[in-house]
């Protein structure tokens, strides 16, 4: 116990939405390239099997959102259209649960 809010000692915590958050550990996800250009690649390790992929800016507007295709371990994400800087990207998973990742559009 880390004494952190809506946490627990597993690494999973709660955001707003109130869907838990993983980060780290066996089961994760990987982006490249980061920075980003134009395109990246999400990349799930171990069992994970994505739903959505949520894209937001740092003030919590949601800039995109894409579906996961079924049973895939790899999502190409075109983001072209977005400007510079920081985003972060939210991958939820089938089973309701969210990693987040920071994101840098050069």
């Amino acid at each position: 116990f880390n004494g952190a809010p809506n946490s627990n000692c597993n690494g999973v915590s709660s955001i707003g939405t109130g869907n838990p958050v993983v980060s780290g550990g066996k089961d994760d996800i990987t982006i490249y390239p980061n920075p980003v250009i134009d395109e990246t690649n999400v990349v799930t390790v171990g069992e994970i099997l994505g739903k959505t992929i949520e894209i937001m800016d740092l003030s919590g507007h949601v800039v995109m959102n894409m579906r996961v295709a079924k049973n895939s371990h790899q999502t190409v994400i075109d983001l072209s259209e977005l400007t510079p800087g920081l985003y972060i990207l939210n991958f939820e998973m089938e089973d309701g649960q969210v990693i987040s990742k920071r994101i840098q559009k050069i």
